[in-house]
């Protein structure tokens, strides 16, 4: 473990990326520091005039319980970070550079996944601190209104919640060979599960427009099962109230989702075939996924937008589902070019994805 710990190496992951990690920690004070001052001293001067205001329950909840479109900026910098710290000194070098290494690869990515861990784990804590204490030189006012443990609860989400984000975008960056794009496909993969569930809504909605395809009730129930389903597997959202698990529910399971992300970026990282290196997919097996999902996804987008297109060039809703006559034909007709749309979209992107693939192997 020793070997792991290499100061000299650990030093010059932190160099490379302290920018960023004082960009994420002043993002902390901005969106969760400053709000929380300004919030108990709004309820300062509320005390203060003999009032009791029930709606600042609801505030400190949503504040420590529910998260808030903020975090979407805290986010992102975890994802420069996790993209960078990987793709800078390693993705697209040659294969004597990389062999020339002092160190070994597994000592390379486990400091490179420490540094960006601690950066995470330290910073949130940090930023709890001030919160704990503001929280006790302020109990008589704020304990009407909240408790230590949610203070705690917060601490505890964001943090697991930002360390998987940096994880899983530091593990989808070692599997491409090339810079910054590893980023940006994990950042879609981050995204796929909502994504494909309102993709998928909007195409199963089409199919809707003759009854006798699909029902409103079987739409209804299809869509609602896999909104659930979505919601359960979107753990980059799990500090937002997105699904119907509890906090610690939520933190069991990225607790053993992270561990197992980084086992895979370590033994990746360690098995990546240097000859490939620079290779849009450095991985050749993750080659047929990669089309295939790329594919998929932009068939379902290209399906979405046509459906929207046909409806209004057709003016289906002008006749109304009473006027069967009219109504059915142009409804199987409007499904038809969807099916076909969305069809063609996903040959075409495939063609596309493969021939940009074999492009970067040149």
């Amino acid at each position: 473990m020793k070997n792991y710990l290499n100061k000299a190496l650990l030093y010059k992951e932190w160099k490379n990326v302290r920018a960023l990690s004082g960009l994420f920690f002043g993002q902390l004070i901005l969106f969760t520091i400053v709000p929380f001052v300004k919030t108990v001293q709004s309820l300062q001067n509320e005390v203060s005039q003999g009032t009791f205001n029930n709606s600042y329950v609801k505030n400190f909840n949503q504040f420590f319980l529910e998260g808030n479109a903020s975090e979407v900026a805290v986010i992102i910098t975890l994802i420069v970070l996790g993209t960078f710290i990987v793709g800078n000194d390693i993705m697209g070098r040659k294969y004597d550079s990389l062999s020339s290494m002092p160190f070994k690869r597994e000592e390379i990515i486990i400091s490179k996944w420490i540094v960006s861990a601690l950066t995470v784990i330290v910073s949130v804590i940090l930023s709890s601190i001030v919160i704990a204490l503001i929280y006790i030189a302020n109990k008589s006012v704020l304990g009407g209104y909240m408790n230590g443990s949610m203070i705690f609860q917060r601490a505890l989400m964001n943090s697991l919640t930002y360390l998987f984000v940096v994880t899983f975008i530091m593990l989808i960056q070692g599997l491409s060979g090339k810079n910054i794009l590893g980023g940006v496909v994990g950042t879609i993969f981050l995204l796929l599960p909502m994504g494909l569930f309102v993709l998928t809504s909007a195409f199963l909605r089409t199919l809707t427009l003759n009854p006798n395809i699909l029902s409103e009730k079987h739409y209804i129930a299809i869509t609602n099962k896999f909104e659930s389903i979505a919601s359960v597997i979107s753990l980059a959202g799990y500090s937002f109230p997105i699904n119907n698990f509890d906090i610690y529910q939520k933190a069991f399971i990225l607790a053993v989702i992270i561990p197992i992300l980084a086992i895979l970026l370590v033994y990746s990282f360690k098995n990546i075939p240097l000859e490939r290196n620079g290779y849009i997919v450095i991985f050749a097996p993750l080659e047929i996924i990669f089309k295939i999902g790329v594919s998929v996804c932009f068939a379902l987008l290209g399906g979405s937008i046509a459906s929207e297109f046909f409806k209004g060039h057709y003016h289906l809703y002008q006749y109304g589902i009473d006027n069967l006559e009219i109504y059915v034909p142009i409804a199987n007709k409007i499904i038809t070019l969807t099916m076909l749309t969305t069809l063609l979209c996903g040959c075409i992107v495939y063609a596309i994805t493969r021939k940009i693939i074999e492009m970067s192997k040149r």
